[in-house]
């Protein structure tokens, strides 16, 4: 079972909006969760990157649902970055110069942290 997607405000910076992408495309991981960019003006998408990896849940997170959900996006002006809340309180940041997505909170660790997306260690078989 999936929690359904939590009410969402895209975030404009200049001449383009970020949001969730909606889109289905074969390589994409049922549940991953993916923001997209597109242009305010022709509304054409402009890139996609993956936020959340159903896969790497912490153990502990809450169960059953196989997809986390963004909920809230902030632009961070000073690091050329968007902060991005999840569903229960992960936050990831975007750099928007070379699209890399890292955890800097994990609330089912209970702490601060600073990990690429892609070396978090995946989630225990059970």
């Amino acid at each position: 079972m999936e929690a359904p997607p939590p009410e969402f405000t895209p975030l404009r910076i200049g001449e383009v909006i970020f949001r969730p992408d909606e889109d289905v495309f074969p390589e994409r991981q049922p549940g991953a969760e993916y923001l997209a960019a597109f242009d305010v003006k022709t509304n054409v998408k402009l890139w996609t990157v993956k936020i959340a990896d159903p896969l790497r849940n912490s153990p502990g997170a809450p169960q059953p649902y196989s997809a986390v959900h963004m909920t809230h996006l902030q632009n961070l002006e000073n690091e050329n970055a968007i902060l991005v809340t999840m569903q229960f309180g992960k936050r990831y940041k975007l750099d928007l110069q070379s699209k890399t997505v890292t955890l800097v909170f994990n609330p089912f660790e209970g702490k601060e942290k600073t990990a690429p997306v892609g070396d978090m260690p995946p989630r225990p078989k059970r």
